[in-house]
């Protein structure tokens, strides 16, 4: 019961605050959306280092670390703007006021010979707006994931299918997006959230990401057409363009087909988040890699600097790829050390003296084994936290017999290594 009136009094402040951005033109809203985002940009530091980091890790922009912050700071903007424009859609009877599509008849042609379509899309500029704008033409279905606040969800949910669009659950996602395809209506999935339990990876603006399958597949099962969905922001409002339609060749097998289909509309993702990399949404963590099923949440994560002393052991440097087998780990160890950590690491930095720290904002979590006051600085930049051995015995709820045995008991659920128990 309590629940229920705290979700209805979030609801109650979430329409009040948005009231004012029903009646303001987009010009206006995206002001707001610039002075707010900027302010949450510095509010929300968890969010801040997430984004700085996947930026970082997104090698093939090739930013450096001050165009890594100006384009951070242009994701928090784009998400805010997302958000205060929900209101002013609520509002909108004619979305082709606002919104264009280059070309339309790529998918309308494809509805009007009875064939289904399947947009796979992704969290770009306002991505609200491609259900919006294509439900307002033909008929189709998306994949909305629910959220806590039933209030709230219901009040998107008006926005949503204001156009006769229908939003269906994720438990219900293949049943439903099947019949829909059997009926010759489009089917909408956003799919770019990284699904670290998902069968299929590909490299994705240069480092390996594991995706879900469901749009290859029912491309596949229903004979639909594939094609990704793209839109960016321009003054009058928003564009939207179509890729070219792939269909599954049913001669070969599913598995085969399933990875080139989802490469192929991968890419094309890619190719116009190069483009324009501030308009998508770098909050999520697209290259998650570990299952939430062995580490710690709190540990969990997929850019890891381990910071070696010139007395680590072997034992202790390997218990890192045990525990984080698909991770990407750098390691920092003294030049004798190298040889021990190249099998382990997806990159190994060496010193002579003292660790260096690194002005790099992919590190999402530091382990400090050589107790150097230095490597605390990377809070600042995009690490979580920088763990000591001192703090694992601090926090090592098991009994352990050797400091890698600390180590694994620390970070692992139940005290045991992945797969080991």
């Amino acid at each position: 019961m309590l629940t229920r009136l705290i979700h209805f009094l979030q609801f109650i402040v979430v329409l009040i605050v948005s009231l004012p951005f029903r009646f303001l033109p987009f010009s206006a809203i995206r002001a707001f959306g610039y002075v707010i985002g900027h302010i949450l940009y510095y509010l929300f530091p968890r969010f801040r280092k997430r984004t700085l980091s996947n930026l970082a890790l997104a090698s093939k922009l090739k930013l450096t670390p001050k165009e890594v912050t100006k384009v951070a700071k242009e994701s928090f903007v784009n998400l805010c703007i997302t958000c205060l424009e929900y209101a002013k859609f609520k509002q909108v009877s004619d979305i082709s006021r606002y919104v264009t599509c280059e070309n339309p008849e790529v998918a309308e042609d494809l509805i009007k010979s009875q064939k289904g379509v399947i947009f796979f899309c992704a969290h770009q500029a306002n991505w609200e707006v491609l259900f919006l704008e294509g439900s307002s033409r033909m008929p189709g279905v998306a994949i909305g994931r629910p959220i806590k606040n039933t209030y709230l969800y219901k009040w998107v949910q008006s926005i949503r299918q204001k156009f006769g669009g229908v939003i269906i659950p994720p438990k219900r996602a293949a049943w439903e997006g099947l019949r829909a395809l059997k009926q010759h209506k489009f089917l909408g999935i956003v799919g770019d959230q990284g699904m670290p339990s998902s069968d299929f990876s590909s490299d994705f603006l240069g480092r390996r990401a594991f995706t879900s399958t469901i749009p290859a597949l029912l491309a596949y099962k229903a004979k639909a057409a594939l094609l990704t969905a793209l839109i960016w922001r321009v003054p009058t409002g928003y564009r939207i363009r179509y890729t070219p339609p792939d269909f599954a060749d049913t001669t070969k097998s599913i598995q085969d087909e399933t990875a080139r289909l989802m490469t192929k509309q991968l890419a094309y993702l890619e190719e116009s988040i190069m483009q324009r990399p501030g308009e998508w949404l770098w909050q999520h963590n697209r290259w998650k890699q570990e299952s939430p099923h062995t580490v710690y949440y709190r540990y969990r994560h997929e850019t890891i600097l381990i910071v070696s002393g010139k007395t680590t052991t072997k034992e202790e440097l390997a218990v890192f790829r045990k525990i984080y087998p698909r991770s990407f780990l750098t390691f920092v160890v003294p030049h004798q050390q190298k040889a021990l950590v190249d099998p382990l690491a997806d990159e190994v930095i060496t010193y002579s003296h003292n660790p260096p720290f690194l002005v790099d904002y992919r590190f999402k979590y530091v382990f400090d084994l050589s107790n150097t006051r230095a490597m605390n600085k990377y809070t600042k930049l995009s690490a979580f936290e920088v763990l000591r051995k001192k703090d694992m015995k601090k926090r090592c709820e098991h009994p352990y017999a050797s400091e890698e045995e600390l180590i694994v008991k620390t970070l692992c659920r139940g005290g045991h290594l992945p797969y080991a128990c």
